[in-house]
């Protein structure tokens, strides 16, 4: 396909927004990484689905039908049950051993969805009216 003209005058400070924003929930990703286990890693994983649909709502005022409410209430829910008994123990173990999983760690990598979360929301926002490539 051919490229429209307005592609090449596109505002290249958009793309700026979109870098800055996925590279911060990187850095947290990395930084937060270290001490959680790739299971959990997975699992806060899905949690992105609801964070950008939340903000979708939000910022963009974007309507979803019932069961994708529903979806996003459920992996809540599945995030939620399997991480209670760390949030809420008392105990002291886990330490900070190969392949421990500390709860602050877990805590920067959860943040790191927000950031990523916002670039998928200012990504929808930012290139509604760009042409196509395809």
């Amino acid at each position: 396909g051919q490229l429209d003209q307005s592609n090449f005058t596109f505002s290249k400070q958009k793309f700026a927004i979109v870098a800055l924003l996925e590279g911060f929930g990187g850095l947290l990703t990395l930084f937060g990484g270290v001490y959680t286990k790739g299971t959990t890693q997975m699992l806060l994983g899905q949690a992105s689905i609801p964070i950008t649909m939340a903000l979708a709502f939000v910022f963009l005022r974007t309507r979803f039908e019932w069961m994708q409410y529903l979806g996003a209430l459920v992996i809540l829910s599945g995030v939620f049950v399997v991480l209670a008994p760390k949030i809420f123990s008392t105990s002291v173990a886990g330490g900070s051993g190969h392949g421990a999983d500390v709860m602050i760690f877990n805590l920067i990598f959860f943040m790191s969805i927000i950031p990523q979360a916002f670039a998928n929301v200012y990504k929808e926002d930012a290139f509604r009216d760009f042409k196509k490539m395809d």
